[in-house]
């Protein structure tokens, strides 16, 4: 996945001014640095940009208005008096105009999406920073989570809640282990390493802290079994419930570890 610069799609028929302005008469010197800027962009386009691989039908016209400006160049390199010519300028508008002509039927059926914010959340920063939607001491205490965490901000960006639900729940579960580690005083694990076990394991002790406990009793009930169900599934605003539930429960425990 790569975050698109859509100033850089507004800006891409600007790039070829240099050429489009281009007039007839006078010393191919007095045009040599226009010539060479679109040069320079055409190349940048097509090999080096992020969209190089994406843009094949035009690729063709592209090398022909490339070795027009390649020959002009090299023109006045050998004929320093050599002069642009009505023919030269109406070889370059016609390559241009195959270009973009082209160029805009590839962009027109390319695949783009707008992310539209979650509630509160903003999708860019769940996409690029996923972990400052939870505790600030998340990653530092249970860094195991880090692969969750990332995923979950991207389910929940894309609109993919279920799945979003998922690592949400994972994450909780990772915490809660630690959490036991710390509450326990050294007690086994439940062999069965499930939300439900560890309540009832605490419950059985009289360990851990009662608003942990009743949270996670809420999260096992209204989330964590109907996901374990095919058939069932989470909406969107079930699954931004669900991360706000959970940040703040995960904070309760983050607290004891």
């Amino acid at each position: 996945m790569i975050r698109v610069d859509l100033a850089y799609i507004y800006d891409l028929s600007a790039r070829f001014d240099t050429l489009r302005n281009l007039q007839a008469g006078g010393p191919l010197g007095e045009h040599w640095i226009d010539l060479y800027i679109g040069k320079y962009n055409l190349e940048e386009l097509y090999t080096s940009s992020v969209f190089s691989a994406a843009f094949r039908a035009s690729r063709g016209p592209a090398g022909n208005l490339l070795t027009e400006l390649d020959s002009l160049l090299t023109r006045h390199e050998n004929d320093p008096n050599a002069v642009l010519a009505f023919s030269d300028i109406s070889l370059i508008h016609r390559h241009l105009e195959d270009v973009q002509t082209i160029l805009r039927a590839e962009l027109s059926s390319a695949d783009g999406y707008l992310v539209t914010p979650l509630g509160a959340y903003d999708a860019s920063t769940l996409l690029a920073r996923p972990e400052a939607a939870w505790p600030s001491d998340l990653l530092a205490k249970v860094p195991s989570v880090l692969s969750d965490v990332q995923d979950a901000g991207k389910c929940l960006a894309f609109q993919l809640p279920t799945s979003a639900g998922f690592h949400i729940l994972r994450i909780i579960e990772s915490v809660l282990r630690k959490y036991w580690d710390a509450v326990s005083g050294g007690a086994a694990p439940p062999k069965v390493k499930t939300i439900g076990s560890y309540i009832a394991q605490m419950d059985k002790l009289s360990v851990g802290d009662n608003k942990v406990r009743a949270s996670l009793n809420q999260i096992r009930d209204l989330h964590r079994n109907p996901l374990m169900h095919p058939e069932d599934s989470l909406t969107v605003e079930e699954a931004v419930i669900l991360l706000g539930i959970s940040v703040s429960v995960v904070a309760q425990m983050l607290r004891h570890i």
